[in-house]
This record gives structure tokens, sequence and C-alpha cells, in this order.
């Protein structure tokens, strides 16, 4: 496989328009600088320079426009690609969102769930110490208790709650990732 076709086929297809006449042009610029006899015996050594500067001019506009051409191809071509990819990542960063937000309401329903059932069989146990105090004689020993209960009650709700939080701050961390 020559250069030119490997080229060819990695050449945006606008610029085939562009360069149909670009192998004359170069063709008849090197016939005259190669067989400047012919043009100077007709027309004179300066003026044949003149020919040859004028066609080398063309020559070098031609490819700058060319280049510029093939430069606002691939421009646009590469904003094609990466208006592409960002609505890739945009379609993919949409699913992801949703299925972080469906796992993250699935575990908290079970934590909730789980939070609530703890909280139930720990105050029925707690209830049931507190009248179980009724029956303790001594003045002393069933305030004491009572305090010591109170207290444990205010800890594991205060833990509840904490808990709660924490993975609330959990689900609105930012992954940047």
């Amino acid at each position: 496989m020559d250069n030119n076709t490997t080229l060819e086929n990695q050449l945006p297809s606008e610029l085939g328009v562009l360069s149909e006449g670009n192998g004359g042009m170069v063709s008849d610029a090197l016939s005259t600088s190669q067989s400047p006899g012919l043009i100077a015996r007709v027309i004179g050594r300066d003026e044949s320079r003149e020919i040859q500067r004028q066609q080398l001019s063309e020559l070098q506009l031609g490819f700058e426009h060319r280049t510029q051409a093939l430069r606002m191809a691939m421009e646009t071509r590469m904003q094609a690609m990466e208006e592409m990819c960002n609505q890739a990542l945009i379609t993919g960063k949409a699913e992801l969102r949703k299925e972080r937000s469906e796992f993250f309401a699935a575990e908290l329903l079970k934590l909730e769930q789980a939070m609530n059932s703890f909280a139930d069989k720990f105050n029925h146990d707690a209830d049931e110490r507190l009248v179980a105090l009724e029956t303790v004689r001594h003045e002393a020993l069933r305030l004491r208790e009572e305090a010591r209960l109170l207290r444990c009650i205010d800890v594991f709700h205060t833990t509840l709650d904490q808990l709660m939080d924490s993975f609330s701050n959990i689900i609105n961390e930012s992954i940047n990732r």
C-alpha cells in the first residue's frame, strides 16, 4: 500500500474537490522550471522568471488554502466527535445517577427498617425495666436505676440519630470520579 492511498483514506472527503487541480498545477510549474528554454526564447528571461515566480506564488497560495481547508475540516470533525463523546458521557452519567439514587434509596429503607426494629425492641425492654422499678422498695436504688435507664434511653436514641445522619452524609458526598 503506498503512502498516497493511505493518506487519501485518512483525509476528509471535503478536500477531494480542493486537491483535484493540484497535480496539474504542480506539473505545469515543474515543466516550466525544468524547460525554461522555449519560454525564455519566446518572451525573454526576465519575463520567464516573473512567470515562474507567479506560478510559485500561486502554488503557495493554493497550498495555504488547502492547508487551511484541511485544518477547518479536521476541527469540524473534532468538534463533532467531542459533541458525540459529551452526549455519551451525559447519557452515561444520567444512568449512573439513577442507579446510585435507587441503590441509596433501597439501602436507606433497609436501614430505617432495621433501626425501627432495634428501637422497638429497646423501647419495649426499657419500658419493662421502668415498670419493674416500681417494685424496688429502696428509693435510692430506684432513683439511681431510673436515672441510669433514662441515660441509656437518651444515648440509644442519640446514637440512632447519629447513625442516620452518618448514612445521610454518605449519600450526600460528591463522588469525583
